[in-house]
């Protein structure tokens, strides 16, 4: 199954996202198995630093999505094309 994301996921940042969600399953098992409190702790902390790791991504991803739609270019090209667009159909 890793081989088959690792394929379809070409972009390395999509590639970090998965393996952070791929720990997070795996620490989530190993919270159900038998542990010492210290070990719990230990991936409790692990699982908080995960989070946080796809929080930063995820901000990441949504501050380039933002500045795309908020780019000038984007935006006089997308006005212009409209116009375009209704003085064909006018």
């Amino acid at each position: 199954m890793l081989y088959q994301v690792n394929k379809i996921l070409k972009n390395p940042e999509d590639q970090k996202y998965q393996s952070l969600k791929n720990n997070l399953e795996r620490y989530a098992r190993l919270l159900a198995t038998e542990l010492t409190q210290t070990e719990r702790e230990y991936i409790h902390r692990r699982i908080a630093e995960e989070h946080a790791k796809i929080a930063k991504i995820e901000a990441e991803r949504l501050a380039k999505s933002a500045a795309r739609v908020a780019d000038p270019r984007t935006v006089i090209a997308a006005r212009a094309a409209t116009r375009a667009s209704n003085d064909m159909t006018s």
